[in-house]
């Protein structure tokens, strides 16, 4: 019986020895660098699936998409409320994008979902205590000109944006990406779908916002702190007037 337990205990909490299992997984099945950056015909074929798959929960409605540089490093940071939020932005944003992604579902990490996730170039991260080895990978995306998504709230929730991690900061200033917001409404109502009747799920991509590189070492945190919360008002705001311009077009 303890032995149970204890198995169910490491199923719901993942460990550094699954996390570690994981990025043995990305090294050797993950997208090259090469490949996050410029592309590939798997990572396409990974795009259209999250496209397809995308369309087949929702109504899908997209706006801003000319405000992500099409060349360059890019940090989207996204609101987040289901786990449809991350196929989104695979699917529609047009470059490649590596969401850091709760280690939980890469677990079973030799599983389909595990596999799929690994292949399609996203990053698993553990939870709950200072990762290197995601947090590596991201500067290094980063660095050569690549696109990371984060969801700076840390987990889902009503995705208002009231608390970030200041780990957005962090990357923006230790890399001087472009930094832009991502609103996503309606996608948590694909996860409590009642009847047949497909939910609108409207993602909305706001200005970008541009921040000096800093090459201090070591960083100073209530700088990046104070960058953390520039970029979480300017996502709340955005997330604030999409839910209105959602909510007025829902009622329509």
């Amino acid at each position: 019986m303890a032995e149970i337990e204890r198995s169910q205990r490491v199923r719901a909490r993942p460990g550094r020895q699954q996390a570690d299992a994981a990025f043995a997984a990305v090294r050797r099945y993950g997208p090259t660098m090469a490949e996050r950056v410029e592309g590939s015909s798997r990572l396409d074929s990974r795009q259209r699936w999250a496209r397809g798959l995308c369309r087949a929960m929702g109504r899908i409605e997209i706006a801003g998409l000319e405000h992500i540089p099409s060349t360059g490093p890019v940090l989207l940071a996204v609101n987040h409320q289901s786990f449809m939020d991350g196929a989104l932005l695979i699917g529609f944003v047009g470059r490649v994008v590596s969401c850091v992604v709760k280690l939980e579902a890469f677990i079973p990490v030799g599983g389909r979902v595990g596999r799929v996730l690994v292949e399609g170039a996203q990053i698993p991260v553990l939870r709950g205590e200072v990762d290197p080895a995601p947090v590596r990978l991201s500067l290094d995306i980063l660095r050569a000109g690549g696109v990371l998504g984060v969801f700076p709230e840390g987990s889902r929730g009503d995705g208002q944006v009231r608390l970030i991690r200041p780990g957005v900061g962090y990357f923006a200033l230790k890399t001087g990406a472009t930094v832009v917001p991502v609103a996503i409404h309606g996608s948590a109502a694909v996860t409590h779908r009642a009847g047949v009747r497909r939910p609108t799920v409207r993602m909305v991509v706001g200005e970008p916002m541009a921040f000096d590189r800093m090459t201090e070492l070591p960083l100073p945190r209530a700088q990046w702190r104070a960058t953390a919360e520039t970029i979480r008002v300017a996502l709340a705001d955005l997330v604030a007037d999409s839910a209105t311009r959602h909510s007025a077009r829902e009622a329509a």
